[in-house]
């Protein structure tokens, strides 16, 4: 329930700020808002499928590394997604901007 929460209320920060952007006095500017949601929406899950991405790997290598063999699912520990929020965040702040 928290995630489906989570992302109906950046769902609406996005159509509040789109609102908000003069976009009500344009032709098709519900559209517009719409298209905004939408859009935010899928960057978040894009964003979410980068930090999978990136630590899927690494959790598989640490329960290699633990458990002395490979398993069918391996267990996420925390610092391995904070190792991956870390570097998410390092590398938007760092090259996000080119």
């Amino acid at each position: 329930m928290f995630r489906f929460g989570s992302a109906l209320i950046f769902i609406t920060m996005v159509m509040l700020y789109a609102s908000t952007i003069n976009v009500l006095d344009r032709p098709f500017s519900i559209e517009l808002i719409i298209a905004a949601m939408i859009g935010g929406y899928m960057a978040m899950n894009i964003g979410a499928n980068d930090v999978a991405n990136a630590v899927g790997p690494l959790a598989a290598i640490n329960d290699a590394v633990v458990s002395g063999g490979v398993a069918a699912k391996a267990s996420i520990p925390i610092w391995v997604m904070a190792v991956g929020a870390i570097g998410i965040v390092l590398g938007l702040a760092l090259f996000g901007p080119k």
